[in-house]
């Protein structure tokens, strides 16, 4: 009889293990949701934008051109306060070296921060992704900003990645 219900148990678990996989999995991404800042949110909502929230609780936003390019585009939902003013960042990744674990060549180093003299609103940067050392494009808004003023930070972060990832690798990966 044990053998029988050790048998049952058994085969119980073993069926029902995607379920639970998935219900833990389903509540990690429940979590990271219930994680994210709420303005955002709601002035996405007010859109017609498509996002993700990932694990971090930031946005993350496809934009695609008529050229048949796109780009990922992120809003923090982590916000940072200067004084009075909170700010959060948009930003998107316009660089990624070749090679794995690499750092940003200075050449592109110097390319980056000579467009950023043609730049009305932002600033490129390079920081560390994962392995990678990579050109990001950064701009802040205020926390509080309006559904407008998100829209179009949103688009000027994703055209100026794009425009770099293009002239710069040439490709459409970012």
């Amino acid at each position: 009889m044990k053998v029988l219900s050790f048998a049952f148990l058994f085969l119980f678990v073993l069926v029902n293990l995607p379920s639970v996989i998935a219900l833990g999995q389903a509540n990690s991404a429940s979590e990271a949701v219930a994680d994210h800042d709420e303005r955002v949110r709601e002035r996405l909502d007010q859109t017609e934008l498509k996002y993700e929230i990932d694990e971090d609780g930031d946005f993350k936003l496809l934009f695609e051109y008529d050229d048949g390019r796109s780009q990922i585009v992120f809003v923090n939902s982590k916000t940072e306060n200067y004084q009075d003013l909170e700010i959060r960042e948009v930003w998107a990744v316009g660089f990624v070296p070749a090679k794995k674990g690499s750092k940003v060549p200075a050449d592109v180093c110097e390319n980056l921060v000579r467009s950023n003299s043609e730049i009305k609103m932002g600033a490129w940067q390079v920081q560390k992704l994962g392995d990678n050392e990579v050109g990001v494009f950064r701009a802040m808004v205020s926390a509080n900003a309006d559904k407008d003023v998100i829209l179009d930070t949103l688009r000027l972060v994703g055209i100026s990645a794009d425009e770099k990832e293009a002239e710069l690798l040439g490709s459409d990966e970012l």
